[in-house]
């Protein structure tokens, strides 16, 4: 799924980015709901202080508390507002269960706020919907912690959203749908394409989804027939190509994949084989995990130097590594020169997570040569060493097993000259002196 709007309510003097506001009178406001965050209180209930930057916030213990309030709906983080607790509550005194909340957490950053809708009210709004939305859009469902409807509406184009956001109105609700220059255009499976050719597929594997090496005609036919597929092999030139076996995995109620390339990447060789499923039904498919083997040959001129990998699916699929050069013609790997590979992720200017919170790490590559007097955004905070420099002493000369107790932003794991693995640990004491500065959201540590 890609974009998502929504027609929002709106308050003036809002935070950035801006939230769904607790009350105010809806207008008619097409903004992206990933922007849009949990209810908050009015201003005034929110302090600079405390500050939480994990999930250090007792929010286990205020669940307990609220859940004996009138009216209680939930508890939430508000990153929003430094990571405090927001307490939702139907038609109650939130005066006076804020009052209540002050007294039991005293020095807690927990506010009391009022639920811009209930579920029912959202249920009702979407019944209303349904019937008028133009054909192929559709109520995906309501979120009553945020207070909208989803509405998926197929390809975002600006007709699309014209189209759902007069039905709409000032309604509450999101509108979903999938980026056009994503889908993939329609047509049947292609013979091939260039330095590769289609032979076969099946909707079976064999006894596992790692990709295989056909590089002898004996190998070709014995998965051919293994797989079930009709007749023989397509005939292949296997001193010039050589044959994959490559597993997918589809949803088993949206079945419909064509094979559209081979890429060849450096030392990766990935399959691009994307789901061809109506769009009306996108939001049905289930999420189980059914087996898809192709059979395609690739020009042996095209495959890198060894060592390489190949995948079917380049995110999450088997891979395998490859130490024999198929490059020679008619050559065949031995059985120990094609071997699984871990799938080594790919790497984002952001090496981490937008939360990370304690007790779940995550790890980080630093380059010990730069230090880490700037570690960059985590949290929502641009952290900083207090006294900057290199890398910290700690860090260099403790045990790794040690260093989690010392440093409050991580501890090193397998250090090198070249690279170190950090494993964040946000919100741990250490000897390291920590501060704040909200007007330029930094973070020292």
């Amino acid at each position: 799924m890609g974009v998502i709007a929504c027609a929002q309510p709106t308050l003036g003097g809002e935070p950035e980015p801006s939230p769904v506001p607790a009350s105010s009178v809806p207008s008619v406001e097409v903004v992206s709901c990933e922007n849009i965050d949990t209810p908050y209180a009015p201003e005034d209930r929110y302090a600079d202080t405390p500050i939480y930057v994990g999930n250090e916030m007792p929010i286990d213990e205020v669940r307990v508390f609220a859940q004996t309030l009138d009216g209680f709906r939930d508890v939430w983080i508000d990153r929003a507002h430094n990571g405090w607790i927001g307490v939702g509550v139907d038609d109650a005194d939130v005066e006076s269960h804020q009052a209540a909340l002050e007294a039991e957490f005293p020095g807690v950053g927990v506010v009391a706020v009022e639920m811009p809708y209930t579920r029912a009210e959202l249920e009702d709004i979407g019944a209303d919907l349904r019937p008028r939305l133009p054909d192929g859009m559709e109520v995906a469902g309501v979120d009553d912690l945020r207070g909208f409807v989803e509405v998926f509406v197929g390809p975002l184009t600006s007709e699309n959203v014209a189209a759902v956001t007069a039905v709409v109105g000032d309604a509450p609700a999101c509108i979903a749908g999938i980026d056009p220059s994503t889908i993939p255009a329609p047509g049947p499976q292609p013979d091939g394409g260039e330095g590769w050719a289609y032979l076969g597929e099946a909707d079976t594997m064999l006894d596992s989804e790692y990709p295989r090496i056909l590089a002898d005609a004996g190998e070709l036919e014995t998965a051919w027939k293994q797989l079930g597929l009709v007749g023989a092999p397509p005939a292949v030139d296997l001193d010039q190509k050589v044959g994959l076996y490559l597993v997918i995995g589809h949803s088993g109620s949206c079945p419909e994949t064509r094979f559209d390339d081979v890429v060849v990447d450096g030392g990766l060789v990935y399959a691009v084989i994307p789901s061809i499923t109506e769009l009306t039904k996108e939001l049905a498919c289930t999420a189980d995990w059914v087996p898809r083997t192709y059979l395609v040959a690739v020009d042996r001129d095209r495959l890198p130097a060894p060592p390489f990998q190949i995948t079917a699916e380049l995110e999450y699929g088997a891979r395998v590594e490859v130490t024999a050069d198929l490059r020679v013609p008619g050559s065949v790997p031995a059985r120990d020169e094609v071997s699984p590979a871990e799938i080594v992720p790919v790497r984002e200017q952001t090496p981490v997570p937008y939360w990370i919170e304690t007790e779940f790490p995550w790890p980080m590559t630093i380059d010990p040569a730069c230090g880490v007097d700037y570690l960059g955004q985590i949290n929502d905070v641009h952290w900083h060493r207090a006294e900057g420099g290199g890398m910290p002493p700690e860090w260099e000369a403790a045990p790794p097993q040690q260093v989690a107790s010392r440093c409050c932003i991580g501890q090193v794991r397998r250090p090198s000259r070249v690279a170190t693995d950090v494993i964040l640990q946000l919100g741990r004491r250490s000897p390291f002196r920590s501060s704040f500065d909200r007007r330029q959201g930094r973070r020292d540590t």
